[in-house]
């Protein structure tokens, strides 16, 4: 059983890389130890969570107020 296997997920993991990454299999897995790595596969899904939500709000058709 890998490391962190009972632990509920915080987010819907997409990939391969990603599940390496948000999982307990980090510790485990040797490309996973190279500086920048996990943050690379870290900032692609921020990145692809942040267009959802932009796309979600726009498709709702109310944008909250920047100033408020």
């Amino acid at each position: 059983m890998p490391p962190g296997h009972n632990r509920g997920m915080a987010r819907a993991v997409r990939t391969g890389d990603e599940q390496d990454v948000f999982t307990g299999w980090r510790k485990l897995y040797k490309y996973t130890q190279r500086a920048g790595a996990c943050k690379r596969v870290k900032r692609r899904a921020n990145r692809r969570d942040r267009r959802e939500a932009k796309l979600a709000v726009r498709q709702a058709g109310t944008a909250p107020d920047p100033r408020a």
